[in-house]
Protein backbone atom coordinates (compact mmCIF):
# COMPACT_ATOMS: atom_id res chain seq x y z
CA UNK A 1 0.00 0.00 0.00
CA UNK A 2 1.36 3.20 -0.72
CA UNK A 3 0.21 6.42 0.86
CA UNK A 4 0.10 9.70 -1.47
CA UNK A 5 -0.94 12.71 -0.30
CA UNK A 6 -4.34 13.78 -1.94
CA UNK A 7 -4.96 17.54 -2.18
CA UNK A 8 -8.76 18.93 -1.45
CA UNK A 9 -9.31 22.14 -2.70
CA UNK A 10 -10.78 24.68 -0.64
CA UNK A 11 -12.97 26.74 -2.97
CA UNK A 12 -15.77 25.70 -5.01
CA UNK A 13 -17.02 26.84 -9.01
CA UNK A 14 -20.62 28.39 -8.86
CA UNK A 15 -21.53 29.47 -12.33
CA UNK A 16 -17.95 29.90 -13.58
CA UNK A 17 -16.98 32.25 -10.24
CA UNK A 18 -14.84 30.37 -7.51
CA UNK A 19 -15.59 30.82 -3.77
CA UNK A 20 -13.60 30.72 -0.35
CA UNK A 21 -13.98 28.45 2.02
CA UNK A 22 -16.84 30.32 4.07
CA UNK A 23 -18.77 31.23 0.65
CA UNK A 24 -18.17 27.48 -0.33
CA UNK A 25 -19.71 26.33 3.10
CA UNK A 26 -22.25 28.58 3.00
CA UNK A 27 -23.20 27.92 -0.49
CA UNK A 28 -23.37 23.53 1.29
CA UNK A 29 -25.20 24.35 3.76
CA UNK A 30 -27.97 26.52 1.25
CA UNK A 31 -28.30 23.78 -0.97
CA UNK A 32 -29.00 21.06 1.83
CA UNK A 33 -31.61 23.72 3.41
CA UNK A 34 -33.40 23.93 0.42
CA UNK A 35 -33.42 20.41 -0.22
CA UNK A 36 -34.96 19.91 2.85
CA UNK A 37 -37.76 22.46 2.38
CA UNK A 38 -38.42 21.26 -0.94
CA UNK A 39 -38.96 17.46 1.02
CA UNK A 40 -41.03 19.14 3.67
CA UNK A 41 -43.43 21.24 0.81
CA UNK A 42 -43.67 18.14 -0.48
CA UNK A 43 -44.82 15.78 2.67
CA UNK A 44 -48.85 15.62 3.28
CA UNK A 45 -50.13 17.94 5.58
CA UNK A 46 -51.37 16.12 8.88
CA UNK A 47 -53.27 19.12 10.58
CA UNK A 48 -51.37 18.48 13.87
CA UNK A 49 -47.65 19.48 14.86
CA UNK A 50 -45.70 19.26 17.95
CA UNK A 51 -44.41 21.98 19.82
CA UNK A 52 -40.91 21.75 22.18
CA UNK A 53 -41.25 24.18 24.97
CA UNK A 54 -38.67 23.87 27.63
CA UNK A 55 -38.52 20.44 27.36
CA UNK A 56 -42.46 19.77 27.20
CA UNK A 57 -44.04 18.10 23.58
CA UNK A 58 -47.50 19.95 23.42
CA UNK A 59 -49.96 18.03 20.39
CA UNK A 60 -51.44 20.91 18.84
CA UNK A 61 -54.57 20.58 16.62
CA UNK A 62 -56.79 22.76 14.41
CA UNK A 63 -59.29 23.79 16.78
CA UNK A 64 -62.57 26.03 16.56
CA UNK A 65 -62.93 28.65 19.50
CA UNK A 66 -66.31 30.44 20.48
CA UNK A 67 -65.82 33.10 22.86
CA UNK A 68 -68.28 34.65 24.56
CA UNK A 69 -68.78 38.29 26.31
CA UNK A 70 -68.03 38.88 30.13
CA UNK A 71 -68.28 42.00 32.22
CA UNK A 72 -65.06 43.83 33.48
CA UNK A 73 -65.93 42.14 37.24
CA UNK A 74 -65.15 38.29 36.24
CA UNK A 75 -61.88 39.61 34.55
CA UNK A 76 -60.74 42.17 36.94
CA UNK A 77 -61.53 38.49 39.65
CA UNK A 78 -59.63 36.09 37.40
CA UNK A 79 -56.40 38.63 37.33
CA UNK A 80 -56.63 39.01 40.88
CA UNK A 81 -56.77 35.28 41.76
CA UNK A 82 -53.32 35.05 39.44
CA UNK A 83 -51.88 38.13 40.56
Amino acid sequence: MSRTKRSVPSFIEVNGVFLKAKDTANHFSNYFADKVDKIEHGLPKLGWYVIANDNQFYFEKQCVFEFQPVEPGEVEKLLTVLG
